[in-house]
């Protein structure tokens, strides 16, 4: 998780993803994706994953 937690403070010094702590917003990223993996089984290259992920960007990322 290290590495997203510096993917998102990069991003945040872009000015691209939303200010906070980066290691929550990668908590709450994985915990997004997480939770929806075990809602719901899909495959790689299913659309639903795909939809998930960027639901989850939406937690971070800068609109």
């Amino acid at each position: 998780m290290s590495i997203l937690n510096n993917v998102i403070a990069e991003g945040q010094a872009a000015g691209q993803f939303l200010p906070g702590d980066p290691k929550r917003q990668a908590f709450f990223f994985f915990a997004f994706i997480n939770g929806y993996g075990m809602m719901h089984s899909a495959e790689l290259g299913d659309s639903i994953l795909d939809e998930a992920v960027q639901a989850a960007l939406r937690l971070i990322v800068l609109s």
